[in-house]
């Protein structure tokens, strides 16, 4: 399928939300045309640890983590 949109999320200590974030996306059934980055902007919880189990989940979602 081809990629219709390109999806952004800017990410630093938003364990809270961030599943509230991506269930819409990865339930709505247009998944695979969509390319979805989640960027870790260095955050202190488990923000990282959240998006790269979506990452693991499927595979259009890709995460980059900030590294001190």
């Amino acid at each position: 399928m081809e990629k219709i949109l390109s999806i952004s999320i800017a990410c630093y200590n938003v364990e809270k939300t961030l599943r509230e974030t991506l269930e819409p996306l990865t339930a709505s059934g247009v998944l695979d045309a969509l390319d979805v980055m989640i960027v870790d902007d260095g955050s202190r919880d488990k923000t990282a640890e959240i998006a790269l189990e979506y990452q693991n989940r499927f595979r259009y979602i890709m995460v980059d983590e900030y590294q001190d």
